[in-house]
């Protein structure tokens, strides 16, 4: 049993059901905007941002960018390096609703060694 936030205890098969159900869907989508912009020919960046109502801490949107410049660090934020041409795509950062930033160096670094990171001409 898992004791969550809510103080409900829940059968641990079902908190990870949901938890791999959350992780697929999210990679569905991470998938399909990388589909939609097959047409970029230069490396980008791709950031999934969500946004709170602040005063009912409610999810009210969550959304997809993508952007040839480096995004603004926000809080529920998740940003890939993407390259079509080389068929590069890695996680660099997470922030946590906290605003705490867990940087993926080892991904940084792969980007660098496969030429992902070059600069543009």
């Amino acid at each position: 049993m898992v004791k969550v936030h809510s103080d409900l205890i829940l059968p641990e098969r079902y908190v990870q059901e949901h938890k791999k159900a959350m992780v697929d869907e999210f990679n569905k989508s991470l998938d399909k905007v990388i589909n939609d912009n097959q047409y970029r020919d230069e490396p980008y960046f791709l950031s999934y941002h969500e946004n709170d109502d602040k005063k009912h801490t409610n999810l009210i949107r969550a959304k997809w960018s993508a952007s040839y410049d480096l995004p603004f660090k926000w809080a529920r934020q998740i940003v890939y390096w993407v390259d079509n041409s080389k068929g590069f795509k890695e996680w660099l950062w997470t922030v946590d609703d906290n605003r705490k930033t867990f940087f993926n160096v080892e991904g940084v670094a792969k980007a660098r060694n496969s030429g992902a990171l070059a600069p543009r001409k």
